[in-house]
């Protein structure tokens, strides 16, 4: 069983992927609504 291949996975690239999910998110929401009102 390869698990400990897993466990070796570094937490970094997960925190590194969630803030570019949440950068992509912001910078594509102004573009979606130009203008709110």
């Amino acid at each position: 069983m390869s698990t400990a291949k897993k466990s070796k996975f570094p937490l970094k690239w997960l925190i590194i992927a969630i803030v570019l999910i949440i950068l992509a998110y912001y910078f594509f929401k102004p573009k979606e609504t130009p203008h709110p009102t």
